[in-house]
C-alpha cells in the first residue's frame, strides 16, 4: 500500500468535520512548538558537542606534545565518543527539522482546508520546492541506523557479563 498523495490528504481533511479538523489542527500546532523546542535543544547540545570535541583534540595534540602518550590517548578517545555524538545529534537534527516542516505544511493544509481553499497538485507542489525536497529526501534516505549502536550494546553485554 503506497502512501496517500497530497491531495488525498488535503481531501481528507475538506471531509473531517469542523470539529476533527480543529482537533488536528490544534495537534500540529501542538507538534511544532514541541519539534521548535527539541531543535533548539539539540542545535544547542550539537554546538556544545562540537566546542568540545575541538577542545578534546587541542588537549590531546598538547599532551601528545609535551609527551604524555596515555594522557593524548584519553583525550582522542574523550574525541571519538564527542564525534559520534555529533553524528548522531545531526541525524537526529535531520528528522527534528522534517517533522516540523511536515507538521508545519499539515497545519497550513488544516487552516486552508477550513476556509474552502481550492488546492491543485500545481499548488501542493510550490509548498516544497523541487530542490528542497530532493535534499531533504537525500538527507533521510541517507541517514542509516542499522547497527550504530551495535559498539556500544556491545561494551555493554562486557561490562554486566552476558
Amino acid at each position: 500500500m503506497s502512501d496517500p498523495s497530497p491531495n488525498e490528504i488535503y481531501a481528507r481533511l475538506c471531509k473531517l468535520s469542523t470539529k476533527k479538523r480543529q482537533r488536528e489542527l490544534l495537534e500540529y500546532t501542538a507538534g511544532i512548538r514541541t519539534f521548535e523546542k527539541h531543535i533548539g535543544t539539540m542545535t544547542k547540545t550539537l554546538k556544545q558537542d562540537e566546542e568540545m570535541y575541538e577542545a578534546a583534540k587541542a588537549s590531546a595534540r598538547e599532551e601528545a606534545g609535551r609527551g604524555n602518550v596515555e594522557h593524548a590517548v584519553v583525550h582522542l578517545m574523550d574525541a571519538k565518543v564527542l564525534r559520534m555524538q555529533i553524528l548522531s545529534a545531526r541525524s537526529s537534527l535531520v528528522l527534528l527539522r522534517s517533522n516540523h516542516f511536515f507538521h508545519r505544511v499539515m497545519k497550513q493544509m488544516c487552516e486552508d482546508a477550513e476556509l474552502g481553499v481550492e488546492y491543485n497538485q500545481e499548488r501542493l507542489r510550490s509548498m516544497l520546492p523541487q530542490e528542497l525536497r530532493d535534499t531533504l529526501l537525500e538527507a533521510v534516505t541517507a541517514m542509516r541506523t542499522d547497527g550504530l549502536l551495535d559498539p556500544a550494546a556491545e561494551e555493554a553485554r562486557r561490562e554486566v557479563g552476558a
